[in-house]
């Protein structure tokens, strides 16, 4: 029986560090989307379902806190799993609230290829932030 890898979508301006995910998640077996923009990510959060999108906090127009809000809005149930090695204190403080919201996770860079497999795994077992009652 074959298991089914989580999906995951990482966005990252830079490309070095969206490789580096990517050999990364790839090498580990995750099904894997890589892109450049919050905008490319909520465009392919359309066309296909992600368990989790792993996204920097710095990028270019939308950052990754109003990634996370647009996307959650419309896909309540995704995980996303923000890194980043800049916080001033508006962003700081935004990390902050949003630390507090079911299936938002962060990770601090510059982080070891373990790390973040250990992050990526912990949003996924982490309980589903949308529980459907019967």
């Amino acid at each position: 029986m074959q298991t089914v890898m989580p999906r995951l979508l990482v966005i990252d301006d830079d490309g070095a560090i969206r490789d580096l995910c990517g050999k990364i998640l790839g090498r580990s077996g995750y099904d894997l989307v890589v892109v450049e923009t919050a905008e490319e990510g909520l465009e392919r959060c359309t066309e296909v379902a992600f368990d989790l999108v792993v996204t920097d906090l710095t990028l270019p127009g939308m950052d990754g806190i109003r990634f996370a809000e647009v996307l959650r809005a419309s896909h309540p149930q995704v995980r996303v799993l923000i890194f980043s090695g800049h916080f001033t204190d508006a962003k700081e403080t935004a990390t902050r609230q949003a630390s507090a919201t079911p299936g938002l996770f962060f990770l601090a860079k510059p982080f070891r290829p373990k790390e973040l497999l250990a992050a990526v795994a912990a949003a996924l077992d982490a309980v589903p932030p949308i529980k459907t009652v019967f």
